[in-house]
């Protein structure tokens, strides 16, 4: 027997995940979008929280869990909407925490809090998020210099894109109204998911590329009247991006030799016969072109609109 002996534990200090340091709303781990797992988390000491912010790819079926054994440490599940107001929360007594939404709110940001309860340690949980799929855009499918979507001319804005899955590629064609000056910007969130711009000519050769490792990307290019160019969207090293935007600023499409006639009375006069008239141009939203032309005889008369 021994009437009085001391005890002392001295253990190593646990130490905080891949993710620290991600203790508030303002340093979130951003976690993109889709469905995700992420194992091996910890909660390492007493004033450790860890926030998590994700972003709906659509409307539709929504959960986040976190697995864990009660014993080592209780922890508590809380979901919040992009203002930080708090939206749900899972707290039982139990391992695990499930947090369930029926309906999430497409292309809005959601954090995701896990904190230990009344100051509880958990030396690993992991983390998982159930998610709609990530929907093909309107412009799908566009995957192949084959299949590129046509844009035409003109200067443009195409918003609401996505690269849907892995590997989804997307190729757009469009063709130089005139010699000039061509930017292409590709306007993203880097943190959903990184994505590159390509630029290559009519042979699909390429011509210049954007890569960095931050929002958006750029490429200009002097291209020739009349020249077809294609662009492609990728993501790097498999990356997928529910919602992008695509504008392209080019030379302007230039007036024709039969303007002005965008009204009735400003009418192109063609005469009378057979003719043909070439490269014209509708060089701007709403430019009506309008022409008045005289039958020499009565019978059938054929009208052809040739366009691309």
């Amino acid at each position: 027997m021994n009437p009085d002996y001391d005890l002392i534990i001295d253990a190593t200090d646990a130490v905080g995940d891949r993710f620290e340091t991600n203790n508030t709303f303002l340093t979130a781990t951003p976690l993109g979008t889709g469905g995700r797992v992420e194992l091996g988390l910890s909660i390492h000491d007493s004033s450790d929280e860890d926030f998590f912010r994700w972003y709906a790819p659509a409307a539709g079926f929504f959960q986040v869990n976190i697995v864990f054994e009660h014993s080592a440490g209780d922890l508590d599940l809380l979901l919040y909407d992009e203002n930080f107001n708090l939206i749900a929360t899972a707290n039982s007594t139990t391992d695990d925490e499930t947090i369930q939404i029926a309906d999430i709110t497409p292309l809005q940001a959601y954090y995701i809090r896990v904190v230990g309860f009344n100051g509880a340690i958990n030396p690993t949980y992991d983390l998982g998020i159930i998610s709609p799929a990530i929907p093909a855009d309107f412009l799908e499918p566009n995957d192949s210099f084959e299949f590129a979507r046509y844009l035409g001319m003109a200067d443009q804005t195409q918003s609401h894109l996505s690269i849907h899955t892995a590997g989804n590629d997307d190729y757009y064609r469009w063709r130089a109204p005139a010699t000039g000056r061509l930017s292409v910007d590709l306007e993203f969130l880097h943190e959903v998911g990184d994505l590159d711009l390509y630029l290559y000519d009519a042979k699909w050769l390429e011509l210049a590329s954007s890569r960095s490792t931050t929002d958006n990307e750029r490429v200009d290019w002097n291209v020739e009247k009349g020249a077809t160019y294609y662009i492609k969207v990728t993501g790097y090293n498999g990356a997928i991006h529910h919602d992008y935007q695509l504008v392209l600023n080019g030379p302007d499409i230039p007036t024709d030799r039969l303007e002005p006639n965008d009204s009735f009375a400003a009418a192109t006069n063609l005469g009378t016969g057979d003719l043909l008239e070439q490269g014209l141009t509708i060089h701007v939203t709403n430019n009506d072109d309008y022409f008045q032309w005289t039958a020499p005889a009565g019978g059938t008369l054929a009208l052809n609109l040739y366009f691309e």
